[in-house]
């Protein structure tokens, strides 16, 4: 869903495109960004221009890292 996102498009058979990077991503075709479910059961919009450390934290509940809200607030909706 974003354009700076590496692009692999193989052909196999040839004619048929396929993504290899499809099992990888997370998104979908909305205008400004993502929703991400949240461990206590909220939905949240998450902006595509998410700071990537900020997005890698939120990917991982067993990191142990904790997440400042008011960072979290510049890229929700």
């Amino acid at each position: 869903d974003n354009s700076n996102w590496p692009v692999d498009v193989v052909e196999t058979p040839p004619g048929a495109k396929t993504d290899s990077f499809a099992n990888f991503r997370f998104g979908s075709a909305h205008a400004s960004g993502f929703n991400m479910a949240f461990c206590d059961g909220s939905v949240h919009t998450i902006l595509y221009e998410i700071d990537q450390t900020l997005y890698a934290f939120l990917s991982n509940r067993m990191d142990g890292n904790t997440i400042d809200s008011t960072l979290l607030s510049l890229y929700t909706q």
